[in-house]
């Protein structure tokens, strides 16, 4: 990922495909995937999708796809704002996934899988087949296309070098009932087996 610094000694790692704007009050995420690393008593506001993440003194990730939002909070805490809502604040080791309708439940997570993206691996646990071939467009040189929309919900796992999604597309059409057509080495469609 790429590496930013911001004036105030906070730091950033940006994935691959990761569309992220300066505002006013913070920062806006509008796409894909960051690392956030406060600089020590400085505060930190981030836009994504329908909530404001407010931070001091903490690292975390945050993943814009597919319509909504993963914060995972590595180390410190963070205050999640949502339209409608009350302030959910979210500790080290915990994460949730929101969107414009709402917050899902803050859940343990393990720090090594959300933060596996800064180490060059695609890791997958039990995620959703469409997410995992958003992720997989986000490194790979062309389009896959998950042609039929009832193989959205399949669950992947498995743990990728970044630079090998073709050993993720073998994954996919061994252990799931999905076919792959490879119609250059730039479109592949993924269909149902």
């Amino acid at each position: 990922g790429q590496a930013v610094g911001l004036a105030d000694g906070t730091r950033l790692r940006l994935d691959a495909g990761t569309n992220l704007s300066e505002a006013t009050e913070g920062l806006i995420l509008h796409g894909g995937r960051a690392f956030f690393q406060t600089a020590s008593g400085q505060r930190l506001t981030v836009e994504a999708n329908a909530g404001r993440i407010e931070a001091g003194n903490a690292r975390f990730s945050l993943g814009h796809l597919a319509g909504s939002v993963d914060l995972s909070v590595i180390e410190g805490s963070v205050d999640l704002n949502l339209p409608g809502t009350r302030p959910l604040n979210v500790t080290a080791g915990h994460g949730l996934r929101f969107s414009r309708t709402g917050a899902g439940r803050i859940v343990s997570q393990d720090r090594e899988l959300a933060t596996a993206w800064l180490r060059s691996r695609l890791v997958f646990d039990a995620q959703p087949l469409s997410e995992a071939v958003e992720l997989i467009n986000r490194y790979r040189a062309g389009r896959v296309i998950l042609v039929d929309s009832d193989l959205r919900d399949l669950k992947i796992s498995g743990s990728f070098a970044i630079d090998q999604t073709d050993d993720v597309l073998q994954v996919v059409t061994t252990t799931l009932p999905v076919s792959a057509t490879r119609l250059t080495d730039y479109l592949v469609l993924l269909r149902a087996a």
